[in-house]
């Protein structure tokens, strides 16, 4: 259980009951991080609810909808997708890219791309909830969307060979194969059952774990390695890709 503490610690801003922290059991901690994503799914899930109760709450509903997982992570993800904007997106040499991936200053290429980001997410958002009420309608999704995206990058973390200024580098050798198992295991129940429950519409999990799963190929193509900046970089998108089928299966 230290894993999970940890990885409450690290990914939900909810104060943990458990005050526990062993660096020699950092491996567990993408092990539990689909668990925090079930945690974050179900509440979100609760508010969707709350709003379709409320009657929508007109452009408050969506705004609502569209900032509560980044809120409820502390925003540590939207942090990753910012750091690998701007090394990425600087086209400098593997050096000077993991120098800016550690830079805690903020470039131009990481304002433009979170603008951009939140821009579409928000148009998709609004666009399930107000035009095509697909998101009210259909809001069970959201309890498994962040727990899929989650188990993407958790496998990835696991299974990737990590970049040797990423904190997971250090405790790569001790990776069991049940931290792999276990959140592909989730994976496939969290891609399943909204397919099960609502149909064609139900893919729009599936869309944001494929998301996920391209932001992770092209960054790890392009830094030649894994780690936690690029974990919340697909996390992110892949909230996105999750969000548009949302918006557009019908």
């Amino acid at each position: 259980m230290t894993g999970f503490w940890m990885a409450w610690t690290m990914f939900w801003i909810v104060p943990c009951p458990v005050k526990k922290w062993d660096n020699e059991k950092y491996s567990q901690v993408p092990l539990w991080i689909p668990v925090i994503g079930l945690f974050i799914g179900g509440l979100w899930t609760l508010l969707a609810f709350l709003l379709k109760l409320a009657g929508g709450l007109g452009f408050f509903g969506p705004v609502l909808l569209f900032a509560f997982c980044s809120v409820m992570s502390g925003f540590i993800h939207l942090d990753g997708f910012m750091d690998c904007a701007d090394a990425v997106l600087s086209h400098r040499n593997l050096e000077e890219k993991y120098r800016i991936l550690k830079d805690s200053t903020t470039g131009a290429f990481a304002v433009i791309c979170i603008i951009l980001w939140a821009v579409c997410y928000f148009a998709l958002t609004a666009n399930a909830a107000l035009l095509n009420t697909y998101l009210y309608d259909r809001f069970l999704c959201l309890i498994f969307i962040p727990a899929a995206i989650r188990c993407v990058s958790a496998i990835a973390v696991t299974a990737v060979k990590p970049l040797g200024t990423s904190g997971y580098a250090a405790s790569h050798k001790n990776v069991r194969p049940v931290s792999i198992i276990i959140p592909a295991a989730i994976l496939a129940v969290c891609i399943a059952v909204p397919i099960i429950i609502y149909g064609l519409p139900g893919l729009c999990v599936c869309a944001g774990a494929f998301g996920s799963f391209l932001a992770v190929l092209y960054l790890v193509h392009n830094l030649k390695g894994m780690s936690g900046d690029i974990s919340g970089a697909a996390i992110t998108f892949g909230e996105v890709c999750a969000m548009a089928a949302l918006a557009f299966i019908k």
